[in-house]
Formats: structure tokens, sequence, C-alpha cells
């Protein structure tokens, strides 16, 4: 006779606690956070956040706006410089993004570089 596994239930699955947001400063961002607040804050998760710095004119006013959302939170915000990498493959704006082409498989490397991020620094849970 098969045995059969019985999913967990949403009320079972252990809360993160530690909660780790890719900010890149636009209007996602925000309501990104708003979500992250409203469903791991109540749990006592400590949330921290990122950017990913890509060396594009735009980056100045998108750390500007990415610093509001953090500061509005009263989370960290770390910024980190991917400007090499970016460079390299082409120097195309990284995510997709409507005043530039984009770099082949860029919202993939983000991805990448997020879950890679969340893991060596012991958060539990990564929002996009």
């Amino acid at each position: 006779m098969a045995q059969t596994r019985k999913k967990a239930s949403p009320s079972r699955r252990t809360k993160p606690k530690k909660v780790l947001l890719m900010l890149s400063g636009g209007p996602d961002s925000a309501t990104l956070a708003s979500l992250a607040e409203k469903e791991y804050v109540k749990t006592g998760a400590k949330i921290s956040a990122v950017y990913l710095r890509t060396g594009h004119p735009t980056d100045k006013k998108q750390i500007e706006a990415a610093n509001r959302v953090a500061k509005a939170l009263r989370i960290r915000l770390e910024i980190i410089d991917i400007s090499k990498v970016v460079k390299a493959l082409g120097g195309k704006e990284i995510m997709i993004h409507s005043e530039a082409a984009i770099t082949r498989f860029g919202n993939a490397l983000v991805m990448s570089l997020a879950l890679s991020y969340c893991f060596e620094t012991g958060h539990d849970a990564v929002m996009i």
C-alpha cells in the first residue's frame, strides 16, 4: 500500500526569523516593503534590505527612494555594488526598466544574487 504525505497547513509552516527585501527604489519596492511589514513584523521577524548598485545614472535617485522606504520601516539598507558585473555583461540595465534596454536574463541574475546573499547572511526568507 502506498503511503501518502500530509501537506503542512499554513499554520504549521515555520515563520521566518530574518527576512531580506530587495529594494530598487521604485513603486514596487514600496509595495513589497508594506507587504513585508504586514506579514512579518507582527511575527517578530527582523527585516533588512538590499539595493544592487548597477552603475547606471538612475542609481542615485533609486538609492534615495530605497533609503526612504527603509527609513519608513526602520530597517537597515545595504547597498551592494555590482556595477563591474553589469559592465562585463554589456552595461545595460539589469532589471526590467522602462527607460533602458535590459541585460539578458537580468531578472534571473538578480534573483540568484538575492538568494545567495540571503543564505550567506543568515536570512531565511527573501522578498523580491
